[in-house]
C-alpha cells in the first residue's frame, strides 16, 4: 500500500505529440487518496505520479509535465530513464523510424542495467492494431469473426509496420525472463480519437468549416475500423501501472463496431453539411488530405475482441464509441481547439453604418452576416410556394417601418437561420434586429428550458443569443452626411460599371441594384430615424432585455470624418478579441498573398510612372535651359567674331599693304631658285632686300630702336609682323646659320653677336609664337602657352615649358642644363653644380653618397632580404662577393661567433667609419682638372 502511494515517476516518450500529450495530462491528474484507481480531483489527494519526458522542442502548453527533456542525447537519456519508476514508449499511429530505434535502445540498455535497480520498473509498449492489419480470420467464410486478445501470437503486421512488430516481440521476449525487474507491456491501440482529434481531424475540421456542401469520403468506407478514446487508453494505461496485471499483450479498443462511411455521416451530420460525397484514394493525395500512411490507417478493416480491460476498473469516456458519443466529441473537439462562435449584434439609428461595419467583422472573424432582408430573400429562392408573395411583401414593410411590422413567422425565419450549422460553429453578425423588447424576447427567448426550471429569471437560448451588443450611435446632422456620401457612393458606382470590361457587367449591375436598396430617400429615412428615436425612450427598450439577461450593451460614438468607420471596427475587435477559428486556409492565404503581389505590383508600376514622369519633366526642363543657353552661346561667339573682325581690320590692311608683297615675292624667289634649305633662303632674302620701316608711318618709333637698326636689317615692325605671322621659328634658325656662314667668312669674330643684335631690336619679345600688340608694345595672356620649346632670343630666358620634354641638352645661352636633365636613367652628377641630382639614388644601386658621405633614404627599403637586421647576415654581406654557401641551408662554423663587434646593433658606429674607408685621395684625383669647364673629356 506505501508502493501505490507514493507518487512515482513517469517518462512518456514525445509528450508534445497527440497521444503522448494526452496521456501524460491523465497520469498527472491522477490522486492516490482514493481506494479504486480513477481520475480526478478529489480534495486532498496527493499526485499519484510525477510525469517526465522529451520533446522534440520547446513548447509552453505542457504544464502537466513535471520536467522535459529536449533532445537528449542517449548516456544522458539513459540517466532519466533508471531515474524513473515506469518508463512509458509510444510508437502508435504517427511514429517515426527514429523513434522505434529509440525504444528499442531503451529497452535493451534497461534489460542489461536490470541488476543495478534498487526498486523494479515497468516498460510500456503502446504501438498501434496495424501489427493485426494482415491476419487472417480462423474461418474464411466469416471473414467478420472477431479476432481474441489471447491470439496475439498469430498477428500478421502491415507491411509499413513490421518495426513495430518486431519491437513487440522483442519487449515480450525480454518480459519473459524469469525473476525479471523489469516487467513489461505491449498495448496494441485502436484509431485514437477525441481530444480534438487526430486521424479523424480532417472531417471534423471540413465539417466545421463549411466551405463545401458535402463531406469527401475516400473510398467505400465498408471497412470495420477498431478505435478508443485517448481518454479511455490513458485510464488502460494507468491501471497496468497500478494492479500489474499477468497478461503481457492488451487490447486497447472500445466495444463499437464502426465503418468509416458511419463515422464520417455521423460527423457530418452534427457539425457539418449533412452529406457525404465518395472520392479516391488518389484524390486525398492530390488534394493534401491525407498522407499515404494515414490512407492505409482508415483503409483498416478488423474486428477485434478484447478481454483483459473488460476486468479493469476503468471509468470509460466512450466504451460505446465515437458514432454514439458524437455530441460529446463535437464539444471536446470545438473546446479543445478553441473553435468558438462569435455571436455578435449591432445597433443603432439609420445610415450610422452598421452595414459597413458588419461586413468588416464578418471578413474579420469569418462570420456569417445577417439581415433580414437577406433571410427573406433567401427563403423566397430555396422555397417556390403561395407564402412568397406573402414573404415579399412582408420584405416591403419591413423596409418601411424599420422592421416593426415583423410577425412570428419572421422571427421563425430568422431563429431557423441563427440555429443553422454555419452559424452554430463560425458565429454571426446580426445587423440591426431586432428593433424591440418584444422582438428579441420572441426570437432569443427558450420556452422549453423556462418550463423545466420553474423560475422567474429570464431563460434564453444560448446558441443563438448574441455575446456581444454594441449600440452605435451619433447626431442627427451627422447622420444626414453620411447620407449623402452613400448617395454619392452608389453613383460613383454606377459610373464605374460604364468603364468595367463587359464581361463584369451582370456583377456590377447587382451590386449597383443592391447598393439602391440600400439607399435610404429623404422620406423614409427621415421617419425612420424618428421611429429609432421614439423606441429608444421608450419604457421597454432592447437594451433592457439584454441588461436583464447581464449582457451589458457597448455605446460607441461615430464621428463624422471617418466613413469607412475606422476607429469603430478597431474598438469593437479590441472587445471581442483575437479570431477563434481555424485562420485562413491555403487557397485562402494563397489569393492573400497574390492580392498582395498584385497590390504591390500596382504600387510599384505608380512609383515608377511618376518617378518617370518626373524624370521626363526634369529632362524636358534641362533641354529647354541647354537650349537658351546654345542660343545665347551663338549670340556671344557672333558678338565676339563681329568684335574680332572689327579690332583686326587695320593689322589685316598692314599686312595686305607692307608684310605680304615681300613675302609673296621672297616666295616666289625661294619657287625659282629651289635651295637645299628653303627656311634659310627664305630668312636670307627677307633679310636681305627689306628696307625702310613703314612702322613708321602708324606710330612714332622710339630712339632706342632707331638707333639699333642696323642697315640690311629687317626693321623691327617688320619683324613683329612676322613673329607674328609665324615665321619666327625660320627666322631663329636662319639667324643662327647666317651667324655661322659670318663667323667662318671672318665678317663677325665671335658667335652671338647678330642673335644679340636682333635680341636689341625686338627687346620686349618673349616668344615667337604669338603677336606683340603693336600699340602697347605687351604681349597677351596667353602668349607663353605653346608647346615650342626654344629660347626667348631676346630675354635669354626659356620658357616655362621649355624642360618638360624628354630632350636633355644644355641650354646654350646660360651655358646651365635644364631642370628635367636628371629626371632620366642615367646617373651622372650635375657638372655645373658638382651635385647629384635629387632622384640619383631612385636606383637600384645602393652606393654611398660620394659627396656627402651618407647613405641614401631608400638605402635599408625592402631591396635587402627581410633577415637584413639580424643575426644571420654573414660577416662578408656588404661586400660585393658572398661566400659560397650563402644561398644554401648550411651556415658557415664562425656564423653565430662574435665576429660582429660589440657595438653593432647599437646607434653609434665606430670612430673610423667615416675615416678608414675611403682612401685619401677619393674627392680628388677622380675628375680630370678640366671636369668642370664647357668641355667634357
Amino acid at each position: 500500500m506505501t508502493d501505490i502511494r507514493r507518487a512515482k515517476r513517469v517518462f512518456v516518450n514525445d509528450v508534445d505529440l497527440f497521444s503522448s500529450k494526452h496521456v501524460a495530462q491523465y497520469l498527472s491528474t491522477c490522486l492516490t487518496d482514493v481506494d479504486e484507481v480513477e481520475e480526478g480531483a478529489a480534495s486532498g489527494g496527493e499526485a499519484a505520479f510525477q510525469v517526465v519526458g522529451t520533446a522534440s522542442s520547446p513548447s509552453k502548453n505542457l504544464s502537466s509535465v513535471f520536467q522535459c527533456y529536449v533532445s537528449p542525447s542517449r548516456e544522458e537519456l539513459l540517466d532519466r530513464l533508471l531515474e524513473c519508476d515506469v518508463i512509458l514508449y509510444n510508437i502508435s499511429e504517427n511514429a517515426t523510424m527514429q523513434a522505434i530505434d529509440e525504444a528499442t535502445w531503451a529497452v535493451t540498455a534497461l534489460h542489461e542495467e536490470m541488476a543495478n535497480f534498487k526498486l523494479r520498473k515497468m516498460f510500456i509498449l503502446l504501438s498501434s492494431v496495424m501489427t493485426w492489419a494482415m491476419t487472417k480470420p480462423h474461418n474464411p467464410e466469416e471473414p467478420e469473426e472477431s479476432l481474441s486478445e489471447e491470439e496475439f501470437r498469430r498477428r500478421r503486421p502491415h507491411p509499413w509496420f513490421r518495426a513495430h512488430y518486431e519491437l513487440e516481440k522483442l519487449v515480450l521476449k525480454l518480459a519473459r525472463t524469469k525473476k525479471t525487474r523489469l516487467p513489461a507491456y505491449v498495448v496494441s491501440s485502436g484509431l485514437q480519437y477525441g481530444q480534438g482529434e487526430n486521424i479523424f481531424h480532417y472531417f471534423f475540421k471540413v465539417s466545421w468549416l463549411m466551405q463545401s456542401p458535402e463531406v469527401p469520403m475516400f473510398g467505400p468506407g465498408t471497412n470495420n475500423i477498431p478505435m478508443i478514446h485517448v481518454h479511455d487508453l490513458a485510464g488502460i494505461i494507468q491501471n497496468l501501472i497500478v494492479n500489474k496485471p499477468k497478461t503481457k499483450y492488451v487490447l486497447a479498443v472500445d466495444e463499437s463496431r464502426n465503418t468509416l462511411e458511419e463515422i464520417i455521416q455521423a460527423i457530418s451530420d452534427t457539425l457539418g453539411p449533412g452529406k457525404v460525397k465518395e472520392l479516391t484514394e488518389q484524390d486525398a493525395i492530390f488534394m493534401k488530405a491525407f498522407e499515404p500512411r494515414e490512407l492505409e490507417l482508415l483503409k483498416l478493416n478488423l474486428s477485434l475482441e478484447p478481454s483483459l480491460i473488460r476486468n479493469l476498473s476503468l471509468q470509460w469516456v466512450c466504451e460505446s464509441g465515437l458514432v454514439e458519443n458524437m455530441e460529446s466529441i463535437v464539444e471536446e473537439f470545438k473546446e479543445t481547439r478553441q473553435l468558438l462562435p462569435v455571436r455578435i449584434l449591432l445597433l443603432g439609428p439609420p445610415a450610422v453604418g452598421k452595414t459597413t461595419v458588419a461586413k468588416k467583422l464578418c471578413e474579420f472573424y469569418q462570420l456569417q452576416h445577417i439581415q433580414m432582408q437577406d433571410v427573406i430573400q433567401e427563403k423566397i429562392r430555396e422555397e417556390e410556394s403561395e407564402d412568397t408573395e406573402e414573404l415579399k411583401q412582408i420584405s416591403q414593410d419591413i423596409r418601411g417601418d424599420a422592421g416593426l411590422s415583423a410577425d412570428r413567422k419572421l422571427l421563425q425565419l430568422l431563429q431557423d437561420k441563427l440555429n443553422s450549422r454555419a452559424c452554430l460553429n463560425q458565429g454571426f453578425v446580426l445587423d440591426g434586429f431586432p428593433h424591440t423588447y418584444a422582438q428579441a424576447q420572441q426570437l432569443f427567448d427558450a420556452k422549453a428550458e423556462r418550463e423545466e426550471s420553474n423560475t422567474m429569471e429570464p431563460v434564453y437560448d444560448k446558441k443563438i443569443t448574441p455575446e456581444n451588443v454594441f449600440v452605435l450611435d451619433a447626431a442627427d446632422d451627422v447622420l444626414t452626411q453620411r447620407l449623402q456620401c452613400v448617395a454619392n457612393a452608389a453613383t460613383q458606382q454606377q459610373e464605374q460599371q460604364q468603364r468595367h470590361q463587359q464581361e463584369q457587367k451582370e456583377k456590377q449591375q447587382q451590386q449597383v441594384q443592391q447598393w439602391q436598396e440600400q439607399l435610404y430617400t429623404a422620406h423614409t429615412f427621415a421617419s425612420q430615424l424618428q421611429t429609432h428615436r421614439r423606441l429608444s425612450t421608450a419604457d421597454e427598450t432592447l437594451i433592457d432585455y439584454f441588461e436583464e439577461l447581464e449582457i451589458y450593451p457597448e455605446h460607441i460614438d461615430v464621428a463624422a470624418g471617418d466613413p469607412e468607420n475606422a476607429a469603430v471596427l478597431k474598438m469593437i475587435v479590441e472587445l471581442v478579441g483575437e479570431p477563434k477559428n481555424y485562420g485562413p486556409s491555403d487557397v485562402e492565404i494563397q489569393a492573400q498573398r497574390a492580392r498582395q503581389e498584385e497590390e504591390e505590383r500596382i504600387k510599384l508600376e505608380c512609383e515608377y510612372a511618376e518617378k518617370r514622369r518626373k524624370n521626363q519633366a526634369t529632362l524636358a526642363e534641362m533641354a529647354a535651359h541647354y537650349e537658351h543657353w546654345r542660343q545665347n552661346l551663338c549670340e556671344l561667339q557672333h558678338q565676339q567674331q563681329q568684335l574680332l573682325s572689327a579690332q583686326s581690320l587695320p593689322l589685316r590692311t598692314y599686312l595686305m599693304k607692307f608684310v605680304m608683297p615681300q613675302l609673296s615675292e621672297a616666295m616666289t624667289e625661294c619657287t625659282r631658285a629651289r635651295p637645299e634649305d628653303p627656311v634659310d633662303f627664305l630668312a636670307e632674302y627677307l633679310l636681305r632686300n627689306s628696307g625702310g620701316d613703314p612702322q613708321e608711318q602708324l606710330y612714332e618709333q622710339p630712339k632706342t630702336e632707331q638707333r639699333n637698326a642696323v642697315p640690311g636689317c629687317c626693321c623691327p615692325g617688320h619683324l613683329h609682323l612676322l613673329l607674328s605671322c609665324g615665321f619666327g621659328d625660320f627666322l631663329n634658325h636662319g639667324l643662327q646659320r647666317l651667324e655661322n656662314r659670318l663667323v667662318g667668312s671672318g665678317l663677325l669674330s665671335t658667335k652671338g653677336e647678330l642673335r644679340l643684335l636682333h635680341r636689341k631690336i625686338l627687346p620686349n619679345d618673349h616668344t615667337n609664337k604669338r603677336l606683340v600688340d603693336d600699340y602697347t608694345n605687351k604681349r597677351p595672356s596667353n602668349c607663353y602657352y605653346t608647346n615650342k620649346k626654344t629660347t626667348n632670343h631676346f630675354t635669354n630666358k626659356r620658357p616655362s615649358n621649355y624642360y618638360y620634354t624628354n630632350k636633355k641638352t644644355t641650354n646654350h645661352f646660360t651655358n646651365k642644363r635644364p631642370s628635367n636633365y636628371y629626371y632620366t636613367n642615367k646617373k651622372t652628377t650635375n657638372h655645373f653644380t658638382n651635385k647629384r641630382p635629387s632622384n640619383y639614388y631612385y636606383t637600384n644601386k645602393k652606393t654611398t653618397n660620394h659627396f656627402t658621405n651618407k647613405r641614401p633614404s631608400l638605402y635599408y627599403t625592402n631591396k635587402r632580404p627581410s633577415l637584413y637586421h639580424t643575426n644571420k647576415r654573414p660577416s662578408n654581406y656588404y661586400t660585393n662577393k658572398g661566400p659560397s654557401n650563402y644561398y644554401t641551408n648550411k651556415r658557415p662554423s664562425n656564423y653565430y661567433t662574435n665576429k660582429r663587434p660589440s657595438n653593432y646593433y647599437t646607434n653609434k658606429r665606430p670612430s673610423n667609419y667615416y675615416t678608414n674607408k675611403r682612401p685619401s685621395n677619393y674627392y680628388t684625383n677622380k675628375r680630370p682638372s678640366n671636369y668642370y669647364t664647357n668641355k667634357k673629356t
